[in-house]
């Protein structure tokens, strides 16, 4: 008998139906980490789906994962914090349902969050590989 096992990738987890999100913690603190957590597991449909905490983006990464436009004002401020500070990075996924209820609460808690599910895609990407989903 031959067993296969079926890994999901980053891509298809972003373009499945379910909706997905990236939320970035800047320079989060371990309550901070666990209240964001707790936040996102205590409803039913929303799934972590990745988490990586890093010491900091490379300035390539946070040039990609800044929410400001190049030539705003808050680009550079943005860059300069996501690559010298500590980075928590979740990717969400849950059923459309819980999603719009769900994001508000979790926007608020993130430090930057993708405004589409197009550019959670294309960050999650740039954060996390294949074999890092759960």
């Amino acid at each position: 008998t031959t067993t296969t096992t079926t890994t999901d990738s980053v891509s298809s987890v972003c373009t499945g139906p379910l909706s997905v999100q990236l939320y970035l913690l800047l320079g989060a603190s371990a309550d901070r980490i666990a209240a964001f957590w707790a936040l996102a597991l205590e409803t039913d449909g929303v799934r972590v789906r990745a988490v990586k905490h890093l010491p900091g983006l490379p300035r390539r990464q946070a040039h990609q994962l800044t929410p400001f436009e190049v030539g705003d004002e808050q680009w550079k401020d943005s860059v300069d914090q996501l690559s010298s500070q500590p980075v928590s990075a979740f990717l969400v996924q849950s059923d459309q349902l819980h999603f719009a209820w769900r994001a508000s609460a979790l926007h608020a808690a993130a430090d930057v969050a993708a405004p589409t599910r197009e550019v959670a895609a294309h960050q999650a990407a740039v954060i996390f590989h294949d074999h890092e989903l759960q």
